[in-house]
């Protein structure tokens, strides 16, 4: 096993895609696009597609989570600043659409001062959280062969029984899928060396598997499925593509010093974005947003919704870089930090 503590700056580059990629999901469902998009418009195969690129963003930012963890020492602080930051923003953007008179009421105000049912990924990501000490160890501690048989079975058996819904995923949706693919993400760490191929090859592979999603779910009929079935999370096209784009970022060699300054300052502040426009910015303000669009002509309508996505991520995080310096300012993780060991000293009192 081989660790390297030098910072890799594809995994920053996967940690802004993922979040740009949250954005298009959201601006292309609750925008109002997709659920209103008939197989005979012709904008479908550009705004599924793009959807179909998008899709890995959960899968991708799950990975992350396990490939950073077998490099760096577990703090347990981080699930107070998460939860910190998450009740932050929930409470700010209620607050502010409350005041701009727009229609969200009192009781949806006062709900935000406890967000995380709302927040399904803070959620699932505390439960990996908790989990990650025994997982690290664990990975640490078996042989390869018995690592990647137990990955393999149990991407085969998730992907598999999760068809049916019978193994409560619930396409993904849970902790348990998020420690999966931290397990996936570790896997790559520990054992970098496990897939040969050049990274472009990756690459293909990730715009071949969208491409073949999207095209089946154009022809979903002939499979008496939905064509949701295609593009949940625990579809084994996203699996792959997910994998794939993954071991791409990670191998990816950023020498630009300008590049690497750019995502270096990013990177840390676009979790933030997810938190803005899953906030009741996504119930609010998202609905319908983008409806129009079905209706005009199809000329690069999916590079209109990229670049909006584009600059709605630019403008959120540069919203959460200033609650960083609002957080440092005001000592908060300090405070968290000074809450966790007071809640360690009680503990071990038991």
């Amino acid at each position: 096993m081989k660790t390297n503590n030098e910072r890799n700056y594809g995994i920053d580059l996967l940690r802004i895609f993922s979040m740009v990629s949250v954005v298009i999901l959201h601006n292309l469902y609750q925008g109002g696009i997709l659920p209103q998009l008939k197989t005979n418009n012709p904008n479908w195969w550009q705004f599924w597609l793009l959807e179909n690129l998008a899709i890995v963003a959960v899968n991708v930012f799950a990975m992350i989570t396990g490939y950073v963890s077998m490099m760096h020492r577990f703090k347990s602080d981080r699930v107070l600043q998460v939860v910190f930051q998450t009740i932050f923003w929930s409470v700010t953007v209620s607050i502010t659409l409350y005041q701009l008179r727009m229609p969200i009421s009192v009781e949806t105000v006062k709900a935000s001062f406890y967000p995380l049912a709302q927040f399904w990924y803070v959620n699932a990501y505390i439960g990996l959280f908790l989990l990650s000490p025994v997982l690290a160890f664990g990975v640490k501690h078996v042989s390869k062969r018995t690592f990647k048989r137990l990955l393999v079975v149990l991407l085969i058996v998730s992907a598999g029984l999760d068809a049916g819904s019978h193994f409560f995923l619930l396409n993904g949706y849970t902790a348990y899928w998020l420690v999966v693919m931290y397990l996936v993400g570790a896997y790559i760490q520990l054992y970098p060396d496990a897939i040969r191929w050049k990274p472009v090859a990756f690459l293909g592979i990730y715009f071949l598997m969208a491409c073949l999603s999207t095209y089946l779910q154009w022809n979903a009929g002939w499979f008496h499925t939905d064509k949701w079935w295609f593009i949940r999370y625990t579809s084994p096209f996203v699996i792959v593509e997910a994998i794939a784009i993954f071991v791409w970022g990670v191998r990816l060699r950023v020498k630009n010093r300008l590049l690497r300054a750019i995502l270096k300052f990013f990177a840390p502040i676009s979790f933030g974005v997810y938190l803005i426009d899953e906030s009741n910015f996504y119930d609010v303000i998202l609905p319908r947003m983008f409806t129009s669009m079905i209706r005009e002509q199809p000329t690069y309508f999916a590079l209109r919704i990229l670049g909006i996505s584009l600059l709605m991520y630019l403008v959120f995080a540069l919203l959460d870089f200033v609650r960083l310096l609002i957080f440092k300012l005001l000592h908060i993780n300090q405070g968290l930090a000074l809450i966790d060991r007071s809640g360690k000293w009680l503990i071990d009192k038991l």
